[in-house]
This record gives C-alpha cells, sequence and structure tokens, in this order.
C-alpha cells in the first residue's frame, strides 16, 4: 500500500509484513490512497491506521470484497477532505441486516464510482452531494438504486447485458438534474443487446444535453421518445468489429435515434468496424431532403472511425452540410477525422475549397478521452495494497 502526497512530488510508502509495520509521517497533507485485495482484510492492524489518516484522504480506492467494507467503520465522521471515493469488489455477499456507514458522512464527496454487481442497499452513500456517480446496472432489481440520483448531474451506468425488460408497471425514473449521461453495455456476445434501450426508457431525463453509448457487442439504439428534448451532444461507440444480425449498418436504428434529437449540435462516431458508404448517408445532405436528420449540427467527429466508403459521397455530404440554410439549417463548422482523405480529379478540388472554409482536424481523439477517462486527474497514481 502507498500513500501519495497530491500536492507533494514525493510519496510516503507503509510497508506492511505479517506482524510488523512502519508508518513514514504523513503530515496533514490531502492523501490519494488505493487499497487492493483479493481476501477479507476486516482484521487487518492496517485499518487502524487507514482510521489515523481518515481526515487527510481526499481520493480513496477500495477494491476488497464487501464483506470487509463494514471494518473501515473507524473511518466514519472522519473523511472531511474525501472528494473522489471509488468502491470496487468481485465478491457479491453481505450479510443481512448488517450497514455499511464508514462513508456516509463526508461533506466534501462529489464523485462516487462503484462498478459492483448488485450494489448492496446496506452501504450507506450521502447520494443527495453527489455530482457525478458511476454505477453498474445489471438486472430489474439494480434499477431501483438509479432513484438515489436524483442530484446528480452526470453519471455513468454499465451493464452486463442481463437486463432485458423494463418491469411491468414501473414507471420512469425522474432524474431532472442529470444533463451529462454515459451508458455502456458490456455483453461481448455477437447478438444484439438491448440493456441500454432498457436503461434509457426506465429514465425521465428533461434536461439531458450530452449522451455517450458504448456497445461490447451489436448495438441497440434506445429510443428516444420525449419531445422536444434538449440533446446537443450525442456520441455512439461501437468496440467489437463484428457484424452480428446486420450487416448493413455499423449503427442499426441509428437514423431513427437522429430523427428525435432535432437540437443535436455535435455528433462523434467511435467505432472498431469501418464506417460504409450506407452508414455515410444516414448523415445525408441538407439539400437533399427537407425529412433529413441534424439540421443544426455542426460538429462531426469522425476521428475514431474508419472510412470504407466512396469518397466522392462523404465529400458531398460535407459539401451539402457546408451549405446551409440561413433560416432553417446550420453549416457544419469542424470534422474531426483520424487521417487526411486520399482524393483526386474533380472531388479533390471540392474538398479542397471545402478545407479552405471548413476546419478540418485530423488524429484520433479517442485516445485523449479514453486516457482522461481511465486516468482522471484525482487519480493519477494507482497503488495497492495485499494483505499477505
Amino acid at each position: 500500500m502507498a500513500i501519495n502526497h497530491c500536492e507533494l512530488p514525493r510519496t510516503v510508502v507503509i510497508h506492511v509484513t505479517g506482524q510488523c509495520h512502519r508508518v513514514a509521517g504523513s503530515q496533514s497533507f490531502p492523501l490519494t490512497l488505493s487499497l487492493w485485495s483479493p481476501s477479507d482484510v476486516s482484521q487487518h492492524p492496517i485499518l487502524a491506521l487507514i482510521s489515523i489518516h481518515a481526515s487527510a484522504l481526499k481520493n480513496l480506492r477500495i477494491h476488497v470484497p464487501i464483506r470487509s467494507l463494514g471494518a473501515f467503520s473507524g473511518c466514519r465522521g472522519r473523511l472531511d477532505r474525501l472528494e473522489h471515493l471509488i468502491l470496487e469488489s468481485n465478491d457479491e455477499t453481505l450479510p443481512e441486516g448488517r450497514a455499511i456507514n464508514a462513508f456516509e458522512y463526508a461533506p466534501k464527496l462529489r464523485i462516487f464510482t462503484a462498478p459492483i454487481r448488485h450494489f448492496p442497499r446496506a452501504v450507506e452513500m450521502p447520494w443527495f452531494q453527489l455530482s457525478h456517480c458511476s454505477l453498474r446496472i445489471d438486472d430489474e432489481q439494480d434499477l431501483p438504486l438509479l432513484e438515489r440520483l436524483d442530484n446528480v448531474k452526470s453519471a455513468d451506468i454499465r451493464s452486463g447485458g442481463n437486463l432485458l425488460r423494463v418491469p411491468q408497471g414501473h414507471q420512469p425514473i425522474h432524474l431532472p438534474r442529470l444533463t451529462s449521461l454515459a451508458l455502456t453495455s458490456q455483453n461481448p456476445a455477437a447478438t444484439p443487446s438491448p440493456d441500454i434501450r432498457v436503461i434509457f426508457a426506465s429514465l425521465s431525463l428533461p434536461n439531458l444535453v450530452d449522451l455517450h453509448i458504448t456497445y461490447f457487442a451489436v448495438p441497440v439504439i434506445p429510443h428516444i421518445s420525449i419531445q422536444p428534448n434538449v440533446i446537443t451532444k450525442l456520441e455512439p461507440t461501437r468496440i467489437s468489429s463484428a457484424a452480428g444480425g446486420n450487416q448493413k449498418y455499423t449503427f442499426p436504428g441509428l437514423l431513427t435515434l437522429l430523427n428525435t434529437v432535432t437540437n443535436l449540435r455535435c455528433l462523434a462516431l467511435n467505432s472498431a468496424r469501418a464506417l460504409s458508404s450506407d452508414d455515410i448517408s444516414l448523415l445525408g445532405g441538407i439539400s437533399s431532403s427537407e425529412n433529413m436528420p441534424l439540421r443544426h449540427l455542426r460538429v462531426l467527429d469522425l476521428s475514431g472511425c474508419k472510412l470504407h466508403c466512396d469518397y466522392s459521397s462523404f465529400v458531398e455530404m460535407v459539401r451539402a452540410r457546408r451549405q446551409g440554410d440561413h433560416s432553417e439549417c446550420d453549416q457544419l463548422e469542424t470534422l474531426y477525422l483520424a487521417t487526411a482523405l486520399e482524393l483526386d480529379g474533380p472531388t479533390a478540388e471540392i474538398w479542397s475549397n471545402l478545407d479552405n472554409r471548413l476546419n478540418v482536424v485530423y488524429g484520433d481523439g479517442r485516445l485523449l478521452r479514453t486516457f482522461l477517462v481511465c486516468f482522471p486527474t484525482a487519480l493519477t497514481s494507482m497503488y495497492y495494497f495485499s494483505p499477505h
């Protein structure tokens, strides 16, 4: 285990071996601490040391069996600086009737991450003060957990792919303050997984602005039935390149979704499967039809995709969106591409003229986004602890 001084260039390390331990003075600097153990640590003497330093903890990550969480009760009421808490566990068992209240009082806690299957209700958290929350929802019994997010502004919800339907008579969970939502289907199978659609249908999100949806398998795009909505940014991501049951489109059902997000300003597509001409056709051209989607699109980010399509039709789509219509349609202002297009002839000339007036950015922006997600600034250092 290591205790890191976030504001100092040095690290204070606590070594633990069987019967002895040594503590280098931590003083009162803000601490970032990460604990990991595959076995129960309830009786380990290191917990007393953690309790001593609890008031200095700013970022805390704990990966232990759930039954060990109760042993952190010595921290209760002492987590005065804690801002970011991550609870992880591969264990699903918790003694019945046992409340876990170690983290109930943490006045500065704003970010809570718990990718735990069937997160125990017995773990008491200051839900009302959280601004960001990351949870795992695998089936119907997990849905009530989302009711605790009524003050959250941004959420990251992951699912293992077992959630198949909304329970009969279920009323949508109203989250009026949520403006940013990331939904991830972790089902690795090559068949469509409807979990994201079901979770989205279980929520009422009148002020949602930013929607990210990620699929490990074949996407099942959610339906957005509330009109009008205020979604201005949409980012679908497909991890798998397998065709599954639909070989025509990379994101089956995307056009239906685009037709419902009438205020969309920014669209980002990320996919391991290259975008085809059929996929590009979904983006349309404003001048081709009055009913084409994305009439207010200003930013199109395709840097997370390869393009295996007719470049002439792609260039024509971009040109149509550059024309716009001052009364009804916005002009495309910025285009992100992974690499420069290899063009020749008239298409190259058209593109050259567009490129002079259009902000085109080359390079894969996913690398930076992935880094920021995996290594948030509050947890730049990772440390591990084993009780043995």
